[in-house]
Formats: C-alpha cells, structure tokens, sequence
C-alpha cells in the first residue's frame, strides 16, 4: 500500500507542475504580493482535491489528500495565511462531488489536520540576558554602590535613592547588590536580567577588591591602635616628683609641699599673705606611682607618709590632692 501511495503522489505532483506551467501568466505578477499568495495556496488546494478525487482507491486518496493537506496549512502558516479563507476560496471553485469529497476528508481526519488560527508567540523579554549594560553596572556597584550609582545606571530610581540615603543600606545592601551582578541575577527596570559576560574575570576582580579593602583597613586598625599605644605611653605619669605642689584656697590657708630633686622635701601651711604659718621636712622615696615622705628623724616629731601620683600633675594623700 505504501507503494501505491508514493505512486500517486508522484503523479500528483507531476500533474501539479503541468497545471502550474499552463496557468502562468504575465498579468499575475501585476497582482499583490498577498492575493498572489491566498490564491495559489486555494488553486493548490483545489487541484489536490479535484486529482484525488478522480483516484480509484478511496483510502490511498484520503491519505495522499491528508498529507497534501498539512503541507498547504504548513505553508500558509509559515506565510501568515489564513487557511481558512484559503480552503473557502478553494472550495468555492469545486464542483458538488468535490465538496463532498473534501468535506467528508474534514469530517473523517485527525483533529490535528483541522483548519486551526496560529497566533505568533512573543519572546519573553524577561528571560532575555542583557550583556551590554554588565561592566557599567559591575564598576558602579563595585565603586560606587553606597551611592546606589548602579541602580540610577539601570533606571531603577526609586531604590537608588534609597541606597544614596542610606549609604548603600549601611553597606549590606550593596554588597548583595554586587554578588547578585556577578551570579548574573540583576535585572534593570524591565525586569530584564544583565548576564555577566566574564564571570572569572569579575569575580577575580571582586575578590582581589575585597582583600584590598578588608587589608586597609586592618592597616587603619593597627595604626590607630598604635597610635593609642603611643598616647597612652606620652601620656603615663612621670616618675619624678619634683617641683611644687600645692593643696588648698590660695586666698585662704593653704598647703606648699616641695619635692627637691636630691630626695629632699618640705611641707609648710602657708596663709593667703604668704606667710608660713609651720612645716616639716624629710625624705621622699618614689616607689612607681607611690610616694613615700619620712620627716624627724625618728625623734618625738618624727612621722611618715604615702601618697600615690594619679598624673602628670596630680599627688593624692589620703582625702587630699595636691597639684603642681
């Protein structure tokens, strides 16, 4: 049977070439592109149907038609045609047996081989990559993310000003921003996704930033603890105690302690005129911050005490603070 079906349409399409020579003029070319087109897609059509038709065997013309067929709707669709218009108008130059034919066949074959409406699909813009904008986007968001400079970049305005207020959502937000760049899932204001188009590259690029960073500022942390080490080193009492301090109202009766380099001290009350109303003196002994004074010389007067040095200028003995 397969045998007697290449057969017929084998002459098929030898009578299709003969009936295509004969019908060839020079006024067709003068037609629309369009009608041209409708109208040898329903002349195919009618001379398929008026050949098969003639056949004897009704199963080899009903397949033969079938395969025909799909092919006119394949053509049609792939010229924007509708088939349906094209089969009215083949059917309008059919004689009633034709019809019959033809009708029956429509009654008769799969759904798939039915008159169908092919509506063109659109691509989904949303999953198209966009790789232009990537490095523009990379740098900004590498450099000048806590300014949500990448976001204005895509047109994202709204959350750029947000990251701009925000420094970036206190740098967080932008270091999410800069991953999701580089994993190829950021997408600008039409929700289009900017593949990245180098991901060894920028990720290297990325990575060596982040050491740079993370570097420099363990630098400023060491430097400044140093620094703090130094000041508080300047800043440690100083040993010597010597000099003049003084405890008290000057403009009343006051205290004069002074510590002589030589280990010597005296301690005198002394009245707002600057006169010396009575004292004692001895011998100091600097034991790291605490100081020693011994006066008397073990006699009936003799006496000791300690006191402990709080700063550079500051002498502490007991509930009184002496200062220089």
């Amino acid at each position: 049977m397969n045998s007697d079906i290449d057969e017929t349409l084998r002459t098929l399409e030898i009578f299709l070439n003969q009936e295509s020579q004969k019908k060839r003029s020079p006024s067709e070319s003068t037609k629309a592109p369009e009608i041209n087109e409708k109208e040898a897609a329903a002349s195919m059509l009618l001379l398929v149907v008026r050949f098969l038709f003639r056949q004897p065997s009704s199963e080899i013309k009903k397949l033969c038609l079938q395969k025909k067929r799909s092919e006119i709707l394949a053509s049609c669709v792939a010229k924007n045609l509708d088939f349906a218009s094209v089969e009215k108008l083949a059917l309008s130059q059919m004689t009633e047996d034709e019809k019959n034919f033809y009708r029956d066949f429509n009654a008769n074959s799969p759904a798939s081989f039915q008159p169908t409406t092919v509506t063109p699909t659109q691509p989904d813009v949303t999953a198209m990559p966009v790789t232009s904008a990537f490095y523009p986007t990379f740098f900004l968001a590498l450099f000048l993310g806590v300014f949500g400079a990448h976001r204005f970049y895509t047109g994202k305005t709204k959350s750029g000003i947000v990251q701009l207020l925000t420094c970036g959502g206190l740098g967080v937000w932008c270091f999410i921003d800069i991953v999701t760049i580089l994993l190829g899932k950021f997408k600008n204001k039409n929700g289009m996704a900017i593949s990245n188009v180098n991901p060894k590259l920028t990720w290297s690029i990325f990575v060596i930033c982040l050491i740079i960073g993370i570097a420099s500022n363990g630098g400023h942390t060491a430097g400044d603890l140093s620094s703090g080490s130094g000041s508080a080193s300047g800043s440690q009492f100083d040993p010597d105690p010597t000099g003049t301090w003084t405890a008290g109202d000057k403009n009343s009766v006051y205290s004069r302690l002074t510590v002589g380099s030589s280990g010597t001290f005296s301690f005198e009350t002394v009245d707002f005129t600057g006169d010396v109303k009575g004292g004692y003196s001895g011998t100091w002994e600097m034991n790291g911050k605490s100081i020693h004074f011994e006066w008397g010389g073990g006699g009936a007067d003799s006496g000791s005490c300690s006191g402990r040095k709080t700063g550079q200028n500051r002498l502490v003995f007991g509930s009184t603070t002496f200062s220089r």
